[in-house]
This record gives C-alpha cells, sequence and structure tokens, in this order.
C-alpha cells in the first residue's frame, strides 16, 4: 500500500519534470535555428543545395515568386509603371514609414499631399518627384525612397517561335529568358542540349542550314512606343555583349522572323561554322563573332570565297592584319565563304588564355608545368586599377587528376599584393585567367526577407550583410547559412569563412523540422514506457 502511494506521489513530478525538459528542448532548437552567432560545419547535402545547376529565366521567376536580377537596378533607366510600390521613409522631427504603390493610371497617393503622376517616369525622376512633395509637407525632415517591389506585366511573342503568346515578365528580364519560355527550354549558348526554335538541329551551327528556320539575329524587339530594336542572341552567347540582349518593357513584341541568308567561317578562328548573317555586317564585325583569329593564325593572306553566278565562285584574297586593325573591311553576302589559314611552321600550340582586367588580354604561348601565373599577367601587361583580385581565378579546362574541368585553387590577392611566391600557380595548357572587375556587392539569398545584392563593405562578416538584406525569415536555419567565394566556387560555413568578400554570395537555407519532430517523439515514447511500467507495478502490488 505504501509503495502505490509513493508511486502517485511521484509519478506528477515525473511527468512535470518531463514536461519542462520538453519544453526546453524545442525552445533551444528554436533560439539555436534563429541565432545568427551559432554556425554548424556545411554538410555537402546543403552544399548541394546551394550551387546545383537550375534553370535561370522566367520560368524560374514565375514559379517560385522570384525575380533573378543581373545586379542592382540602374534607376536612370528603369521606368516606372502601375503595380510598382516604393516604400517611404521619414525621419528627424517627424518619423513615418508609407507604403505607395503605382495605380492603373501610372499615379501615386501620398497622405496629406495627394496625387503624383510618376507612370513613364525614370525610377530617378520618380524619386525625386516623390521627395519634394514629402519635404514640402514635411519641410526638415530626413526621407529615404526605395523600389519595394518590381511590377510585373505581358509582353507577346510571335513569328518563327514554338509556342507564340503573351507571358508574364519584369524589367529585370531579358528577351533571351523569355525566348526560352516560348520555346519550351532553357536557351542553351551552344544550342546542343534541346531545339529552342522551330526546326533547329543541334548541328546546325556548324554544317550549312536550310533557309526554313527561326533567325537568331534578327529578333525584332518592338517598343509600344514605335521603336524597335534588332536582338541579336548569337551576338550576345559568344560576346556577352548585354546591348544585344536588352530587357523587356510593358507591351513589348517579341517578334521572331526566318532566317535567309548565310555565310561560313573556317580554319585559324575561335569559333568556326556557319552563322546566319545580319544585312550590311562587314568582315571586321564577323571576326569578332567568331572569337577573333587563333595565335597560329596567318595574318598576311586571308580568302573570300564569293559566288559571282548560279554556278561559279571566285576567291578573294586579303590581309587579316589590315582587317583587325580597321584598314581594311569589306561587306558579307549572302553564301559567302571565310577562310583564315594557319602557317605550316607554327609550333607553339601550348597556351592560355587571359581574361578581364589586364592591360592585353588575349592568348599567351607557355611552358606547360614550367610558367606561372605571375609570369603570364606581367606578360599581358600586368593588372589594370579596376582589377578585382578577390574574384580572380585560374579555370582548368582539363585537370590532370580527374580529366574534368575545374578551379585550381588560387589565392590572387595573397599573390600580387602580399608578395607571397608560394600561392603562385603552374599554368597548364588551356588554363583560362579571369580577373573580373571590380563590382563591389556581395549576393545575399535564400531565406532571408530581401534577397538581392548588398553593397560590399570591407571586413564584413555574413551577418552584417544578412542584417542589410532585412534579417532572417521564420524558415530561416542561420546556423547553416554558406558563404560561397567566387575566386574558387568553395561553399563555406559563415565560421569557416570569416570576412565576406566582394562578389562572394550568401545562401541561408530552410530550417529543417526534423530535429525538432524527433525530440518530441522521443519524449512521448519515454511517458508511454513509465506509464506502462507503472501499471505493471500497480498489478503486482494489488
Amino acid at each position: 500500500m505504501k509503495m502505490r502511494l509513493s508511486l502517485l506521489v511521484a509519478l506528477p513530478i515525473v511527468f512535470s519534470v518531463l514536461t519542462a525538459f520538453l519544453f526546453l528542448a524545442v525552445s533551444l532548437g528554436e533560439a539555436q535555428s534563429r541565432a545568427p552567432d551559432v554556425f554548424q560545419i556545411d554538410t555537402p547535402e546543403v552544399r548541394n543545395q546551394l550551387i546545383s545547376p537550375r534553370t535561370i529565366g522566367p520560368k524560374a521567376v514565375i514559379e517560385e515568386g522570384m525575380l533573378l536580377q543581373d545586379g542592382p537596378i540602374d534607376a536612370s533607366q528603369y521606368m516606372v509603371g502601375p503595380g510598382d510600390v516604393f516604400v517611404v521613409n521619414v525621419w528627424g522631427k517627424a518619423s513615418l514609414q508609407l507604403r505607395l504603390e503605382v495605380d492603373t493610371e501610372g499615379k501615386i497617393f501620398v497622405p496629406d499631399s495627394g496625387s503624383l503622376l510618376v507612370g513613364n517616369k525614370s525610377l530617378e525622376e520618380a524619386r525625386n518627384l516623390i521627395r519634394s512633395m514629402v519635404l514640402s509637407a514635411i519641410p526638415q525632415g530626413n526621407v529615404e525612397i526605395r523600389l519595394a517591389v518590381l511590377r510585373k506585366f505581358k509582353v507577346h511573342v510571335s513569328g518563327e517561335i514554338e509556342s507564340p503568346g503573351s507571358y508574364v515578365a519584369s524589367q529585370v528580364t531579358r528577351v533571351s529568358e523569355i525566348i526560352s519560355i516560348a520555346a519550351g527550354d532553357t536557351v542553351d549558348p551552344g544550342f546542343e542540349q534541346t531545339s529552342t526554335f522551330r526546326d533547329v538541329a543541334p548541328s546546325d551551327l556548324t554544317v550549312p542550314r536550310p533557309r526554313e528556320i527561326s533567325s537568331l539575329r534578327n529578333i525584332e524587339l518592338r517598343r509600344r512606343n514605335g521603336e524597335t530594336e534588332r536582338v541579336d542572341l548569337v551576338l550576345f552567347f559568344v560576346t556577352g555583349d548585354l546591348s544585344r540582349n536588352p530587357c523587356v518593357r510593358d507591351g513589348d513584341i517579341i517578334y521572331v522572323p526566318k532566317s535567309e541568308r548565310f555565310f561560313s567561317v573556317g580554319g585559324a578562328v575561335m569559333f568556326p561554322g556557319t552563322y546566319e548573317l545580319v544585312q550590311g555586317e562587314r568582315l571586321s564585325q564577323i571576326l569578332k563573332l567568331v572569337g577573333g583569329v587563333t595565335p597560329g593564325a596567318d595574318l598576311d593572306k586571308g580568302e573570300l570565297r564569293r559566288f559571282v553566278s548560279d554556278d561559279k565562285a571566285e576567291s578573294n584574297f586579303f590581309d587579316v592584319q589590315s582587317v583587325i586593325l580597321g584598314t581594311t573591311d569589306f561587306e558579307i553576302r549572302d553564301g559567302d565563304r571565310i577562310y583564315v589559314r594557319s602557317p605550316a611552321h607554327y609550333l607553339e600550340r601550348e597556351q592560355v588564355l587571359v581574361r578581364g582586367e589586364v592591360q592585353f588580354p588575349g592568348w599567351y604561348a607557355i611552358n606547360p608545368r614550367e610558367d606561372k601565373l605571375s609570369e603570364v599577367v606581367l606578360r599581358a601587361g600586368g593588372l589594370t586599377a579596376e582589377a578585382d583580385l578577390s574574384g580572380g581565378r585560374v579555370i582548368r579546362p582539363r585537370s590532370l587528376a580527374s580529366g574534368t574541368q575545374g578551379v585550381v585553387q588560387c589565392d590572387m590577392v595573397k599573390l600580387f599584393v602580399e608578395k607571397r611566391a608560394e600561392r603562385d600557380v603552374v599554368l597548364e595548357s588551356g588554363d583560362v585567367i579571369e580577373i573580373p572587375k571590380k563590382v563591389g556587392y556581395v549576393y545575399v539569398t535564400g531565406e532571408v526577407r530581401r534577397p538581392g545584392y548588398v553593397c560590399y563593405v570591407q571586413d564584413k562578416r555574413a551577418g552584417f550583410y544578412i542584417h542589410e538584406a532585412g534579417g532572417f525569415t521564420r524558415r530561416a536555419d542561420g546556423g547553416k547559412t554558406l558563404v560561397t567565394r567566387l575566386s574558387t566556387g568553395q561553399s563555406l560555413s559563415s565560421r569557416e569563412a570569416g570576412i565576406v568578400l566582394s562578389n562572394d554570395s550568401i545562401n541561408v537555407p530552410v530550417r529543417a523540422e526534423g530535429a525538432r519532430w524527433t525530440i518530441v517523439k522521443d519524449t512521448i515514447s519515454l511517458l508511454a514506457e513509465l506509464a506502462t511500467i507503472y501499471i505493471v507495478i500497480d498489478q503486482a502490488t494489488r
């Protein structure tokens, strides 16, 4: 009888202790997931989630509700329209925050001040108008105006495209992204994975093509104001010239015509093949389109083979060096074939490519596994004032160890600034040395309130940039924040990364709910076992 009374007294105490333990465990789990100062070692699963390939284009924007930008918006180029949302912060003698949405007529309403027309004005002009109106009501106040939400609108695709129609876009969406949706897949620079345009085969860029296919170089972007821009996606993919792949605006029409004229380039050029011809294109432009000539090209004599009748062609010879320098040039016609030869005695096949912020970018012959990175950069004229060494890297197209492309471990800051010779890299044939221009931004993505680009501030850690991006969301797992270095592609935990460098990216993953649920299940299981023991003892003592 005394044992039963002891059990009856002890059991509520045990249940109270276990309940307190459960509450404390769950609270600690939530605090750990929210604390920005607690960093856990990154796992392969988290790293793969951060750097895994994803579809980049309007499809991703529409499906995930995110706007993927090239960088910060140019306030002088962005045109304000219905659906844009401004946030106005006022402080000083008066403190308030206003959220102003542009209505269907292009106007916003400022409380106690009235309506203001901002539609079809640049973001810079709209900010100045809003600031003037607010300061007229609060003369001695301080005003900050931010574009908080980008509007979405319709653009129309027609012509020789698989799925013509209307598509949702924003002013940070480029023509190639809309085309990729209308064609059913992501545009691929080499056109090797999918058939993007109607009747285009993967081999169409390397062999003579049929006449009835979609144009890649004469796409028309028809603006609502009556202006028309020519979009050249081939030139964009080859050279990276963003002006050839502009952003769309409200009501734009993208017209894809049939390609009708072609030319071919062969021999000692970077990208030989058959290309669509643009009306009025000249030989100097063609050489830029194909990536220029190779280091082994014969610059004294090139050949142009041109049809003079339906069944007869003639050869015309030209000085390649003069064309490159701009002293000789001529227009290319439909059906022309261009040849740039390599001299038979040219033996320097071992070479590396230097791109970006050096005085003289280009190809440089090397002695493989002897010449070093610092020596080649010096031969290229040295670094420019705009060189961003923190983002510099050496890409090895074919690793001797794995046989696959990779990034060579290289710290150019320590090599060129701190003059640490042990950081030098021994080069191999085919290496690509990339030294980007200073950008001054850090990309913050994942579970933060305002994902996007944040201005770079020297000697700051990940927590600073997360705070500038609005802080964590409720679903954020701050302890598993990852920092990816542009120079190496390596993903590190925030604690391992330490100081964030210019051009780095920060990813805050979603918090996993599994850990808290495991604690709850274990606690319930323990309570059930205690209840079973009590019943057995109770039965035994009767």
